[in-house]
């Protein structure tokens, strides 16, 4: 009789934890859609890159930014001189010696231009 009572006391709280925890509310609770991510991702990027502007426009020139340029350089030899101010196409640019005037021509994955006609194969080789 004892194993029943403490074997039925464990069901009912067994079953009212369970019932507690379907009522907690998790963030895919809210009406996730697909897309979601992405327009996350997009806003976060655009908050990144107005706060990178403000802080550009706000230090240009500023005395703190120079001595914490200074330091980082010490640390980080490599680290661009501008800090997350320096434009990155630019740094791109000089790091790969791209050219950015050369026309856009695909290459085949044998590393030949797409343009140069090869030679049709006749099938009797």
């Amino acid at each position: 009789m004892k194993d029943r009572i403490i074997g039925g006391a464990f069901i009912a709280l067994s079953m009212l934890l369970i019932s507690a925890c379907s009522s907690i509310e998790t963030p895919m609770d809210d009406g996730y859609q697909f897309g979601d991510v992405t327009k996350t991702t997009y806003l976060g990027a655009k908050r990144l890159v107005h706060a990178r502007y403000v802080y550009c426009s706000a230090t240009d020139g500023s005395e703190a930014k120079a001595t914490a340029l200074g330091v980082i350089h010490t640390l980080r030899p490599g680290y661009p001189e501008d800090g997350v101010c320096t434009n990155l196409l630019t740094a791109l640019v000089e790091k790969y010696e791209i050219d950015v005037n050369a026309p856009l021509v695909p290459v085949k994955k044998d590393g030949s231009d797409s343009e140069t006609p090869s030679s049709p194969s006749t099938g009797s080789e």
